[in-house]
């Protein structure tokens, strides 16, 4: 049976991505599963809910014809993370939700990205994990110095 290049890519992703060991095996689990894909983004995202988190409130889900996007939003940014449709890709990044004085453009950074798996998962919830924190005080700072030289 002869098989397209894109047909082989997309059973590879199938493979990676769900632990299986052939090309029989993924098209097992894509007849059963028809988009593999966009449950294994769902899946990705909803990892990032914790206790709180509610996909139907806190989440915006859209979808084209080529790729899956979920965009979060914190008080500080929203956060647009994209997967491609045939399973090569995902990505994040950030644009802020107010712009600098004197600025006419909302200012954005590109986080992790890279193939489609757990790693770059793990890549982009690290990125947004950081892009959140804030600088403690000096003044807390200097504080713990003094209590730790007691």
């Amino acid at each position: 049976m002869r098989v397209s290049e894109s047909t082989k890519a997309k059973l590879d992703s199938v493979k990676r991505l769900y632990n299986l060991d052939s090309y029989d095996d993924a098209i097992e689990y894509i007849l059963k599963y028809p988009n593999p894909i966009r449950s294994k983004f769902y899946q990705f995202i909803e990892s990032m809910m914790g206790k709180y988190g509610r996909e139907d409130r806190d989440i915006l889900f859209e979808e084209t014809d080529e790729r899956y996007r979920a965009c979060l939003y914190t008080g500080k940014y929203k956060y647009s993370i994209v997967a491609s449709k045939d399973g090569t890709y995902l990505g994040c990044i950030s644009s802020s939700r107010t712009q600098v004085p004197g600025e006419r453009w909302f200012r954005g950074n590109d986080l992790a990205d890279g193939p489609f798996d757990q790693e770059t998962m793990d890549g982009i919830k690290g990125d947004i994990i950081g892009s959140e924190l804030e600088p403690i005080s000096n003044y807390i700072r200097d504080e713990e110095k003094e209590d730790s030289t007691v």
